[in-house]
């Protein structure tokens, strides 16, 4: 059964709400009781975990033969950081979340440098390229 879960990747600050979407086509053949959820929730983290049962929320949507899974964090803490998996039977997909404060001027400051580090680069490969042409030039 094809399953998707978005986004799987996710960087925010302390306080913020985070939505993952787990969904699962569901078959004819496969078809799930509406009451029971046929995906479940699984979280792990390199720090002790103190998560709240009332910290985590889960939603569930049946709409034509896609179930849905959404678990819900409305106020984040660092202590949500880690791998939060969705699995049904044997598939699991999961997505990294990252709860730090300041991560998103730390995400600009790096894509500066990184964009800085491009043109550096390309300034320097056409000052070689004009040392080197004038180098031939002055030797003819």
């Amino acid at each position: 059964m094809p399953m998707i879960l978005y986004p799987t990747t996710v960087y925010v600050e302390p306080g913020a709400n985070i939505l993952l979407n787990c969904s699962l086509l569901i078959t004819e053949h496969n078809n799930t009781n509406s009451k029971q959820s046929p995906i479940t929730w699984h979280f792990l983290s390199n720090q002790m975990n103190k998560t709240k049962p009332h910290d985590v929320y889960i939603r569930r949507k049946s709409m034509n033969n896609t179930f849905s899974s959404f678990l819900i964090i409305n106020t984040a803490h660092i202590f949500h950081t880690g791998i939060w998996t969705c699995a049904y039977r044997r598939q699991r997909l999961s997505a990294k979340v990252v709860v730090e404060k300041d991560i998103l001027k730390h995400q600009r400051i790096s894509a500066l440098l990184a964009n800085c580090s491009r043109r550096q680069l390309t300034l320097n490969n056409f000052l070689l390229f004009f040392v080197l042409f004038l180098f031939v030039t002055l030797q003819h």
